[in-house]
């Protein structure tokens, strides 16, 4: 009896001692591969997969009534704003091309000069004129023999000497014909008659005019 409880006690070992040689025990000390894989593709509660960065997704405008994904312009509209610059770029400069020119002509819209010389010497007359459509100037030289001009080179010409004797409304008559005669570079005493008439763009004008004796 004793040599048979020994002879399957014996047997029990032996098949213990296989088994664990064969590896058909391996839940001990190991982690299936399986378990892992299972954990890294599992969804969270809400619904994004653990690992994954959630995308920030808009579904249009906000509570404010604006929609973030448009670009928006310096006053908070809609639209990328390049456009609304380039406008009050462009208006900027109209504005300092006519602050510029208005300062190279005094504000002046319509000049009229005519100047007629002692002993039957001849006449000058200077026309110039500002319109919605441009500007407008002519001057008639008659003098030994008769010279005109018209158009640009009349028109730089003219603007040339309203810069230079710079009128005014208030402009005393004295200091304004002492002006063109300068610009001129002739001499009072050769002139027997003057009339300078000056419109300017706010309405005022310089009227004036003198007759020298003979």
């Amino acid at each position: 009896m004793k040599k048979i409880f020994a002879l399957i006690l014996g047997m029990g070992l032996f098949l213990t001692a296989c088994g664990t040689a064969d590896g058909t025990d391996s839940g001990v000390g190991m982690t299936d591969p399986n378990e892992d894989n299972e954990e890294l593709t599992s969804e969270d509660e809400d619904g994004v997969a653990d690992g994954d960065q959630a995308t920030e997704i808009n579904d249009g405008p906000d509570e404010s009534g604006e929609d973030p994904d448009k670009p928006q312009d310096r006053d908070g509209q809609e639209g990328t704003g390049v456009t609304d610059q380039d406008e009050e770029w462009d208006n900027d400069v109209d504005d300092i091309k006519r602050e510029a020119e208005g300062g190279l002509r005094h504000g002046v819209v319509d000049f009229e000069l005519e100047i007629d010389f002692q002993n039957d010497q001849g006449e000058w007359q200077f026309d110039y004129e500002v319109k919605q459509d441009g500007k407008k100037a002519k001057v008639e030289i008659d003098q030994d023999q008769e010279t005109d001009r018209e158009g640009k080179l009349a028109v730089e010409e003219i603007e040339a000497m309203i810069q230079n004797i710079k009128p005014t409304p208030d402009l005393s008559k004295e200091e304004a014909f002492q002006r063109v005669y300068n610009h001129l570079e002739i001499m009072e005493e050769e002139v027997l008659e003057i009339e300078l008439d000056i419109d300017f763009d706010d309405g005022d004008t310089l009227e004036v005019s003198h007759h020298y004796s003979k």
